[in-house]
């Protein structure tokens, strides 16, 4: 990380205040001050790499499965303003450098390797003030979508609608039985479609010039040993013993309503217009 001059720091300060996202708004003070960078000096040269996701990418998954290693830190949404109330409660910080360093000391692996995952629009923010030049100027990213594009809206369609994310909760049958008459709405799963791809459009924007990985969930699910292989070896920290892919508190959620909204939804011409004009390749969304 290149030395900050107070006039940098002013300036990341007056694009704090201007935001309106919400992870600024957790803190009573997210102004950062010069000694929170020299604070912060220590941890900046400190392997670190983030999962940069797409939502129902599988990210619950492989990053449960990667602080399984022992060995790759624990990976989680460090910066999802959603949590972070938690997160605070339990170690208070006053600005985002301050929860970073918590964060670190709380969960780096060996070496020091510091795992987060977020989304793009959780990222957002620390592109926008330039917070991303101090807290994660020397990470490696490990880019994790998923090839069809479409079945990853429908997923996160029913997710956010029943409040049925993941297989490491047990949920009532009644909030389960949701999912099987769950009635879909064609400009709603539209605008999921849309957000997801957004999101995939800017994280490959930003890691353009980034080391990187790409990992794409159909793969994962299929080989997932090899790619937690694969990425320890792209970490530079080596697994002795492999994971078991079974030992994961997240399993696969899989209902029959996915592949009937799926074929309702592609039987509309406008859905496939409006893919076509997203410029989405029909292989990202054609079972």
């Amino acid at each position: 990380m290149r030395d900050l001059m107070e006039s940098d720091v002013n300036e990341i300060n007056q694009r704090i205040t201007d935001s309106d996202k919400k992870i600024f708004k957790v803190f009573e003070s997210p102004q950062i001050s010069e000694k929170d960078v020299k604070d912060y000096l220590p941890y900046a040269n400190s392997p670190g790499y983030m999962v940069a996701i797409t939502p129902r990418s599988g990210s619950s998954y492989f990053c449960d499965l990667l602080a399984k290693t022992g060995k790759l830190g624990r990976p989680n949404e460090w910066i999802n303003p959603n949590l972070m109330p938690g997160m605070l409660k339990a170690r208070p910080a006053n600005n985002a450098v301050q929860h970073l360093i918590n964060m670190r000391k709380l969960t780096a692996g060996v070496n020091g390797l510091f795992g987060i995952k977020a989304s793009f629009f959780q990222f957002a923010p620390m592109i926008d003030t330039k917070l991303d030049g101090i807290l994660f100027n020397n990470f490696k990213f490990i880019a994790l979508f998923r090839k069809n594009i479409l079945m990853q809206a429908i997923s996160l369609y029913i997710a956010t609608e029943t409040d049925v994310f993941h297989t490491n909760v047990q949920h009532a049958p009644e909030k389960l039985s949701k999912v099987d008459s769950f009635e879909y709405d064609d400009e709603t799963l539209r605008e999921w479609v849309r957000h997801i791809y957004k999101q995939e459009l800017e994280w490959n924007k930003y890691l353009v010039n980034k080391s990187h990985v790409t990992i794409y969930y159909e793969d994962l699910i299929q080989n997932t040993s090899a790619h937690i292989g694969m990425v320890s070896t792209y970490l530079g920290i080596p697994i002795e013993t492999p994971v078991n892919p079974e030992d994961s508190v997240f399993k696969k959620l899989g209902f029959d309503r996915s592949e009937s909204i799926y074929n309702q939804f592609m039987d509309n011409k406008t859905n496939i217009d409006m893919m076509s004009e997203l410029r989405i390749s029909p292989e990202r969304y054609l079972l």
